[in-house]
């Protein structure tokens, strides 16, 4: 018997053969999400590994071999929340998933490569060139640029090097901190010093330039005690004492300490005092040029050391001469540079006999070079001319040179008294009395056979035994080289004018920029400047690398000067007829 099947039965039938008809493509979503999860899952494994495993080595991966891993995760990443997003799982599920791979990368990546990326970068791109730039500046001695950069470090050590401990995993941060952070902490602490020290001396300078003399002064005092911290060995901490010794002998306050009276021993008074020499026991020699004598101060008493006077007018004018004997009977006649060799010598330049004389250790005046007439002549001795020579210089070989004033030209006399013409004699005519034509000096750098100058007033010597010269004429200071045979202008303004003489000036600062107003004696100071007799300014100035300053102000014509060992200074102040005592 057959029976019939029922509508309600065959919608059942129907309904479970859908079901069972879509299962498997369902499931076939789930599996294709889960195959994306696993995937990207392995591969932030990787990625994540990529910086720790070259650690454990010793090795830090770098961000250009980081990169392609980085974004090819994040490429990843997003492919796989977009298959989540259009699979036919349900919303709920998919946000379940959507976390799942958010934790995931926030675990791998957000956490683990991408710090170790902008750590490394950070390290690279920030502590390691400043850490060059200090090195290079350093190695300049730009102590301005080394300051800026450690500022710029500390900031960076201060306020960002949190970046390096984000890294997960201990290898690659160590290496990190211990190839860069440690290097910068090391620098920085090195650098406190040092910099203290550069900022105290910018401070210096800026107090000094401003007037406030005094403050610098303060300022400098404060600085030897942080030098005392610093390496000796170290290029740039020898630079920065060096910088400090340059403006100590700057800034440091100096004292007129003694101005010795013009009255001699024997009753006697100094007329007119122009130069002056150290002798091995200390005392001083001066050119008592008024009175046409060599005179001596030791102790604070002086005397007649050399020379005699021939006649005195009913104004008090002394008469010079020529002549030759033991020194109390010997003549001179305006006599004016001096110096002294080590067994006690002096060397007198005669000025108006127009002759280089010597009084030996022996106590007897002799003619070294000149035969008493004008004129610029060549030859051995007594052979040769001079005009009007000024100041001499003599090495420790007995070599002396003579500023041979009014022939503007530099000469030698040799150990066997051979006379020697060391640059170029000018040529340019100036008429000095009606129908009477002489030489005037002229100005030219360079070789120094060439070199031209403009009546040379005083010489120095410094350690190398190369020569300073007080170019009077040109309102400079000159530097001749012998080991290069060049002459160049060391400080000083050359006019650019075709005058007689160069414009006179009173500025301090840039060497070539400053300015003298007859500038006369000179001496080599200890810490290798060099003192100026600046006679039209009244003032003593100071040249040392490059900068010329003023250490002494309100002088009376101060023609020529000295300074010791200890760096105590003697200055002819012409006239007051004295000599006075300067010390720091």
């Amino acid at each position: 018997m057959k029976r019939k099947i029922g509508k309600e039965v065959m919608v059942v039938i129907l309904l479970v053969s859908t079901i069972l008809s879509f299962a498997p493509i369902a499931q076939g979503k789930t599996t294709s999400v889960q195959q994306s999860i696993h995937s990207l899952e392995i591969e932030m494994k990787k990625a994540a590994l990529s910086y720790v495993q070259p650690a454990l080595k010793g090795e830090l991966a770098t961000s250009a071999s980081l990169d392609p891993v980085l974004n090819n995760v994040k490429k990843n990443y997003q492919t796989t929340r977009n298959v989540i997003l259009t699979s036919n799982l349900s919303a709920k599920e998919k946000q379940e998933k959507l976390k799942e791979i958010e934790a995931l990368y926030q675990e791998k990546i957000g956490k683990g490569l991408i710090p170790y990326v902008d750590a490394y970068n950070y390290a690279t791109k920030y502590l390691d060139p400043l850490l060059k730039e200090i090195k290079e500046a350093e190695a300049k001695k730009d102590f301005l640029a080394v300051e800026k950069a450690y500022h710029k470090l500390s900031v960076q050590l201060k306020s960002r090097t949190s970046i390096l401990y984000r890294v997960t995993g201990k290898a690659p941060r160590d290496l990190l901190l211990e190839k860069y952070k440690k290097p910068a902490d090391q620098k920085r602490d090195e650098l406190v010093v040092p910099v203290t020290i550069i900022m105290k001396l910018t401070s210096a300078q800026q107090l000094y330039q401003g007037g406030k003399k005094e403050e610098a002064v303060k300022v400098i005092n404060d600085v030897p005690t942080l030098v005392a911290k610093l390496s000796s060995k170290q290029a740039f901490h020898q630079a920065l004492i060096k910088e400090l010794e340059r403006l100590q002998a700057i800034y440091s306050p100096v004292v007129v300490t003694s101005v010795y009276p013009a009255v001699t021993s024997e009753g006697g008074m100094l007329r007119l005092p122009t130069n002056l020499a150290i002798l091995p026991d200390d005392s001083l020699v001066i050119s008592d040029q008024g009175n046409h004598l060599i005179r001596r101060l030791s102790s604070g008493n002086l005397s007649t050391y050399a020379g005699m006077i021939l006649t005195v007018d009913k104004d008090g004018s002394a008469h010079g001469g020529l002549h030759n004997d033991v020194k109390d009977k010997a003549i001179f006649s305006t006599p004016s540079g001096l110096v002294s060799d080590s067994k006690g010598n002096v060397y007198v330049a005669d000025t108006a006999n127009h002759v280089i004389r010597k009084i030996t250790n022996e106590g007897q005046v002799i003619t070294l070079a000149g035969n008493g007439r004008p004129g610029l002549m060549d030859g051995k001795s007594t052979a040769a001319s001079f005009y009007f020579p000024q100041d001499l210089a003599v090495t420790t070989d007995g070599i002396v040179y003579v500023a041979d004033t009014l022939n503007h030209v530099i000469r030698k006399i040799d150990t066997n008294g051979n006379v020697t013409t060391l640059n170029a004699p000018s040529l340019r005519p100036v008429e000095i009395a009606d129908g009477v034509i002489e030489s005037a000096g002229d100005y030219l750098d360079g070789t120094l056979s060439q070199a031209k100058f403009n009546e040379p007033s005083s010489l120095a010597l410094d350690e190398k035994g190369n020569l300073y010269l007080s170019d009077t004429g040109n309102q400079v200071i000159r530097y001749i080289d012998f080991l290069t045979n060049k002459v160049t202008t060391v400080a000083g303004n050359v006019s650019s004018s075709n005058g007689l003489y160069g414009d006179s000036g009173f500025k301090d600062g840039d060497a070539l920029a400053s300015q003298f107003s007859i500038p006369k004696g000179i001496a080599v100071t200890p810490e290798g400047g060099l003192l100026i007799a600046d006679y039209g300014n009244h003032a003593i100035r100071y040249y040392y690398k490059g900068t010329v300053s003023t250490i002494v102000k309100d002088l009376q014509f101060p023609s020529d000067l000295v300074v010791t060992k200890e760096g105590t200074i003697f200055v002819t102040n012409s006239h007051t007829n004295q000599i006075i005592k300067i010390t720091k």
